[in-house]
This record gives structure tokens, sequence and C-alpha cells, in this order.
């Protein structure tokens, strides 16, 4: 003879499992609501070459986002496209000036932008023994130089073509964080929710399929019939 219990315990059962389930996936939700923008968005690159240096260094790892020219700013290190200087890319540029600026070197061993001195820890020097220059930026392009002026090809070896610059278009990649230097000063945060909500949703997932699974055992336990002791026989 055996006792299946009320049908009442197995309800509260019933809610454990829902609530783990539930965990679950809220965990895909986040894990998916973070990946694929972070899959869309970003991309991963290896520095190649030394005219970036001191601030990135040949095989320093890069993670670039996507960004729209109309969110260019002076300082960007960005990843460009320069057909326009008939070289194969892409290569790592810092963003100096942008349409309108009035880029020129050298005032006191200093690149001035719009007369203003630019603070650049970042190069060891300013033009790299280069002839001097002074072009205003047209609208919709910008000026780029690398840290290493000694070394870089960039907007200073182009200025009798469209005063040096590319299409802000050319420089759609800017670099979010680097394997050196961590997260780019004054970048975009989404790098940072993206990958949060993907840690997020990961350890909810994992947390909701643990504790779905002791659940269901625990619950399998519970119903499992009761064997009664025999009724004793009637005298």
């Amino acid at each position: 003879m055996s006792y299946e219990g009320p049908v009442g315990s197995r309800r509260v059962w019933r809610l454990p499992v829902k609530l783990s389930v539930a965990v679950a996936c809220l965990g895909i939700l986040a894990t998916v609501g973070g990946g694929i923008p972070l899959l869309a968005g970003f991309h991963a690159y290896r520095v190649s070459s030394s005219t970036m240096e001191p601030t990135l260094v040949p095989g320093e790892l890069l993670v670039g986002e996507n960004v729209s020219p109309a969110a260019l700013r002076r300082g960007d290190v960005v990843l460009v496209d320069p057909a326009e200087w008939g070289m194969a890319g892409p290569v790592i540029r810092r963003v100096i000036g942008t349409g309108g600026d009035r880029v020129a070197c050298c005032t006191s061993g200093h690149v001035t932008v719009d007369g203003q001195p630019l603070d650049e820890p970042y190069a060891t020097s300013a033009n790299g023994g280069l002839p001097g220059y002074a072009i205003t930026v047209p609208a919709g392009r910008v000026f780029l130089l690398g840290d290493n002026r000694s070394a870089a090809v960039d907007s200073r070896l182009y200025v009798v073509k469209e005063q040096g610059t590319l299409p802000a278009s050319a420089a759609a990649t800017r670099v979010a964080w680097s394997s050196r230097g961590g997260f780019a000063a004054g970048g975009s945060k989404s790098l940072v929710i993206y990958l949060v909500l993907v840690a997020l949703g990961s350890l909810l997932l994992a947390l909701g399929l643990i504790a779905l699974a002791v659940n269901l055992i625990l619950s399998a336990r519970r119903s499992r019939p009761v064997a009664l002791p025999p009724l004793p026989t009637e005298l």
C-alpha cells in the first residue's frame, strides 16, 4: 500500500521551479540584450605598427566602437580608412581637428587649434622634424596625426590636397579600450554597459539553471509514493 501525498504539497514545489525558470529566462534576455549590440557595434583589432607610440604599441589588443561622423571629437583615437592617401587600411590615428578648426604647427613647439596650443603628453615631438603647416579643416572632414610624429604617415604629408584631411566617415571606428591603457578617457560608456549585461545575464542564467535542477530533484523526491505499513489484521 502506498500514499502519494496531498495535491497541495505538489503545488508548493511548483513555485520554486517557476522562479528558477524565470531567473534563467531573465539571464538569457540580459545576455542577448548585451551580446547582440556588443557583437554588432564593437570589433577587436591588434596594433601592427609603431605610429601611435607611446600610446599604443605593436601587438597591443584594441576594441573599437562604431561611431557616426558627427560623434567624433578632438583627441579621439580612431581606426581610419586612408584610401584618399593611397594607403591600405585601416590605420590608427588621433583626431586633431574637425570641420572648421584652424590647425597649425608649430608655435613654441606646439600644435595649435584655433590659436590654442594643444597639451600633448602622448607625443614626444610636435612635428617630428617635418615642415610647419597651417590649414583650416573643411566641413565634414578630420585632420589626423599619429602620436609618434617621427614615424607616422598622416595629414601633415597631404596638406596640398583637401588640407591633408580625410572624410569624417573614413574614421568610423573609435578606440574604446586597449589592453595596456584600459578604457579610453572620454569614450562611450556603452561598452561597459554591454559587458555588464552579458556578465550579469550569464550569472543569472547559471544560477537559474542550477536552481531549476535542484528544485526538480527535490520536487521529484517529495512526489515519490510513500509506502505505509500494512493495516493490522482484524481479530
